[in-house]
């Protein structure tokens, strides 16, 4: 199993996994990933408040932050000092971390503005480690009939934007549906 990054010119980091021709998780198809987990969008800007994660009890340095996340994420991510210095960058000059030169280094710090922002993307942190740490094996199941659903929907949705006959309405029937379909999976899911 190999693992690579891409980081964009902002710094953020987008954490990707390659497993091969089987697809994302194990033979299972990577549309499933994609369409279900919300795919590398999701993903997108997760170093972030990893980042402030990683310093909101004892400030660090650049070094520090890496290996933090190495550790939260049990070894299977370790960001580049790519990723992690222009984000620490951007975080200072946002005020969100405060830096300060200590000897040959910069240690950085959470301010009160970067606590705020870390408590309402709580859940950013927690979904980053969670994919980290999602190493299920999906080989002895069958998704088939799965993805025919996915794509009936979006085909449903494009054809009645194409034709002009979606409205507010529709929408807000259609979100109906589906989330009473969420919330029973969710409750199915949750007694295994």
């Amino acid at each position: 199993m190999h693992h690579f990054h891409h980081h964009d010119p902002c710094g953020h980091s987008r954490f990707r996994q390659y497993h091969g021709h089987h697809g994302h998780f194990g033979k299972m198809p990577p549309w499933f990933g994609r369409e279900m987990f919300g795919g590398h969008r999701a993903e997108r800007g997760d170093v972030r408040y990893m980042i402030l994660d990683a310093v909101k009890d004892t400030p660090a340095h650049g070094y520090q932050v890496i290996q933090t996340i190495k550790e939260k994420s049990g070894g299977r991510y370790q960001p580049s000092p790519g990723a992690i210095y222009p984000t620490l960058q951007m975080l200072t000059e946002e005020g969100l971390l405060e830096a300060k030169p200590e000897g040959s280094k910069t240690v950085y710090s959470i301010t009160d503005a970067g606590r705020e922002a870390l408590e309402e993307n709580a859940d950013e942190v927690e979904d980053a480690y969670d994919r980290l740490g999602f190493d299920a094996n999906w080989s002895d199941l069958d998704f088939s009939r799965i993805k025919p659903l996915v794509k009936r929907l979006g085909r449903a949705v494009k054809y009645a934007a194409r034709n002009r006959v979606l409205n507010q309405e529709a929408v807000n029937k259609v979100t109906d549906i589906l989330e009473e379909a969420v919330d029973s999976i969710e409750k199915l899911l949750k007694r295994r």
